[in-house]
């Protein structure tokens, strides 16, 4: 069925999914009524909810910026829990996924052999040890 109705047009309803495959979406067209059925990228998926196709898969960034490849079987820990943005990668020290906005999950290695620190979300010298200030240590 043709969701490119007169309707959805004139309320600006221009993207839609594709029933049965979530790396496809519908775009409307004004005149005729056209609909067009589009694919999102290899490791994409069609967003209702942004009206964009998404990385499905954690996304690993290499040192040249142009290239991409991706953990097809890494579980995407974005949006499990609200206003998260970093979370430590099990058994590999130097490296952490940063969400984005939209749930996206990149895969960032540390600087200069450093290591990904979870208390302060950021990467630190190896054998760095941070202590909480604002908590003074109860004596008993």
């Amino acid at each position: 069925q043709n969701p490119c109705t007169p309707e959805n047009i004139i309320n600006n309803h221009m993207f839609f999914p594709y029933p049965g495959n979530n790396q496809a979406y519908i775009e409307c067209y004004n005149l005729p009524y056209v609909a067009s059925v589009k694919l999102c990228p290899e490791h994409h998926y069609w967003s209702q909810k942004y009206l964009t196709c998404l990385y499905s898969d954690v996304v690993i960034l290499n040192p040249t910026p142009t290239t991409e490849s991706y953990h097809t079987n890494a579980a995407n820990p974005c949006n499990s829990l609200p206003n998260v943005y970093f979370y430590a990668i099990p058994n590999e020290p130097t490296k952490y996924i940063h969400c984005d906005d939209f749930g996206d999950a990149f895969e960032k290695t540390c600087p200069d052999n450093k290591v990904w620190n979870e208390d302060v979300l950021q990467c630190v010298p190896r054998g760095l040890v941070i202590y909480d200030t604002a908590k003074p240590p109860v004596v008993g």
